[in-house]
């Protein structure tokens, strides 16, 4: 079932080269919520949430992503990725600061859940 609040066709709203070049910059920011969330599904031990979220997104493939989703008047792109062998989602955007800069956000990062659609 298709939802009215996502695009499933035409690739990330957020060009992935794009993104890159905010964290080249050090334009990189992972909400609370994504870095709590991912701290509970990461592997135990893992000391850097954010450098490991970090790796993550620089490593995503346009063939990882799955939809764009409007949430809050803006558009986030939902990915999916492998991760220590188990799936895990991740939301992300990018957005201008107040200085005017382009920074890539990562919205929501957790474990993939088949039970919810997409």
């Amino acid at each position: 079932m298709s939802r009215s609040d996502r695009r499933y066709e035409g690739g990330p709203e957020y060009a992935l080269d794009r993104v890159r070049a905010c964290i080249a910059i050090h334009q990189l920011q992972v909400t609370r919520k994504a870095l709590r969330d991912a701290a509970s599904v990461l592997p135990d031990g893992t000391i850097a949430v954010f450098a490991t979220i970090k790796g993550i997104v620089l490593g995503l493939g346009e063939e990882n992503w799955m939809c764009a989703q409007l949430k809050e008047g803006a558009w986030v792109d939902i990915y999916r990725v492998s991760h220590e062998g188990r799936p895990r989602w991740v939301k992300l955007k990018v957005e201008l600061t107040p200085q005017t800069k382009e920074t890539a956000v990562v919205v929501s990062f957790h474990d993939w859940d088949p039970s919810r659609s997409i």
